[in-house]
């Protein structure tokens, strides 16, 4: 089950920028988390199908139980796939753990860590809130 995390010594992101999560919209299978980049004024969405909380609460436990925390989840798109890194950190190491979206998505969230995201991934999914764009939604109702 675990077969899809791997340990990586180092962050290929060139720049990262912090975001905010400001609204998580649940469908049927699944929810679409809003974040927003305040300094570019970019609202950056995200769908992610939840999975089994069973295992990731296991995880969060563990972590707690051997006193480590999830400080940061990094969210990048490497060779056109989504990825997570989540930075972990011990009182003897700290460590980047690549996993995928959603679980790292729902690691992260449970663990209330800082969530940054790669300067071409937000570049690239990223909505830039202008005011045309508020008078065209707006229009449309």
């Amino acid at each position: 089950m675990l077969s899809h995390y791997t340990v990586t010594s180092l962050i290929h992101a060139k720049e990262l920028k912090a975001v905010s999560l400001i609204a998580a919209i649940p469908n049927e299978n699944e929810h679409t988390l809003y974040f927003f980049y305040r300094k570019e004024k970019v609202v950056l969405p995200i769908t992610v199908t939840y999975s089994n909380s069973t295992y990731l609460d296991f995880i969060v436990e563990s972590f707690r139980s051997l006193e480590i925390n999830v400080t940061q989840i990094i969210i990048a798109e490497e060779a056109n796939l989504l990825k997570a890194t989540l930075k972990i950190v011990s009182s003897t190491a700290t460590r980047h753990i690549t996993l995928n979206l959603n679980d790292g998505i729902c690691l992260a969230a449970k663990c209330n860590a800082e969530v940054l995201v790669s300067a071409d991934f937000l570049d690239k999914y990223g909505i830039k809130v202008t005011k045309e764009l508020l008078e065209r939604s707006i229009s449309d109702i």
